[in-house]
């Protein structure tokens, strides 16, 4: 179907109002077909799961004429059975219940509805909804899936829209009702059948599950990121999350350390601080390095290819020997 919208803009749609990959496939094919006429006039190509939207200048390019090209150019597409298109798997870690989670679950109950099926676990919501027998059956799940990005830019700045690829793994939620007022960078959620990371601290409406790595990177892109694009994600990239732990924090924070030149000292794991919906793990580290390697350091642990957000930093001199920081 090929539907007007207003002056200068045309919605393309394929099929029910249903989750079909292949009709996903359809998009994307028709949308490159589009994108690679290099057509005077057509400003944007935005797919959706089932639908391309196709902003134009109507001035340049007839919206009528645009849509006797849009059917031309679906009857050039090879069968659906015979697409293919790149698709990058991700290992992302998934911090769940992260401490951001339940801050904005907090934000929420006391500024927005104090009481709410989702409250005070969004977690928990998931499972009774889906009928589950406990919150690690959600994690389970969440953690054998393999997520495919259907859409970005789902919330804001390439926020991923993406849906497990075997349905026995798709869990199915209702979103907030209101939303929220705020949501930090780099929460992951679930609403409907699908999942989606945000790019930055903003309102929404998914249920929050844990955290994960930033996903936009606007004012400098390093590795995992590609040069000159400030979003990580791809469409069609399968995303598989792994859990983080404590013991796997203090191995990346050698290996970032060693990568820097500064040699860490008598590494040693702290209390482990059971919260809310959370769990907050103390890394007590000495070294000898000077200001430059260790600023470095502390930089790179933050940054979108590593998992660790600082609640906190101290160092202080080792009163024993002022060359020596703690």
């Amino acid at each position: 179907m090929v539907r007007r919208g207003g002056d200068d803009n045309l919605l393309v749609e394929y099929g029910p109002m249903e989750l079909d990959l292949a009709l996903r496939m359809r998009v994307h094919a028709l949308g490159t077909a589009l994108t690679e006429q290099r057509l005077p006039g057509l400003i944007d190509v935005t797919p959706g799961v089932r639908s391309l939207h196709l902003h134009v200048d109507p001035d340049v390019l007839p919206v009528r004429r645009l849509a006797d090209l849009v059917v031309e150019a679906d009857a050039d597409l090879p069968a659906t059975a015979d697409l293919a298109v790149p698709s990058r798997v991700l290992r992302l870690p998934l911090s769940f219940d992260d401490p951001v989670v339940a801050r904005a679950v907090e934000r929420y109950r006391a500024g927005v509805r104090a009481q709410a099926p989702w409250l005070p676990s969004n977690t928990e919501f998931v499972r009774r909804i889906n009928g589950l027998g406990s919150v690690d059956e959600v994690r389970d799940i969440m953690a054998a899936a393999e997520y495919l990005v259907l859409g970005l830019g789902d919330v804001y700045l390439g926020a991923p829209l993406a849906v497990p690829v075997d349905p026995r793994h798709r869990l199915v939620t209702t979103k907030y009702n209101p939303a929220r007022t705020w949501t930090a960078a780099d929460t992951v959620g679930l609403g409907g059948a699908y999942l989606c990371v945000y790019g930055m601290d903003s309102p929404g409406g998914y249920q929050l599950v844990g955290r994960t790595v930033p996903i936009w990177s606007g004012h400098r892109q390093r590795p995992p990121f590609t040069p000159g694009v400030p979003w990580l994600l791809r469409f069609f990239d399968r995303i598989r999350w792994y859990p983080v732990s404590a013991e796997q924090l203090l191995e990346e924070i050698q290996q970032v350390a060693k990568a820097c030149n500064v040699l860490l000292e008598s590494p040693e794991l702290g209390v482990v601080e059971n919260r809310p919906n959370a769990r907050a793990v103390t890394v007590s580290v000495q070294t000898k390095s000077g200001w430059e390697g260790l600023v470095q350091f502390l930089n790179r642990l933050q940054q979108p290819d590593q998992f660790i957000v600082f609640d906190s930093v101290s160092l202080r001199i080792d009163p024993a020997d002022p060359a020596q920081l703690k």
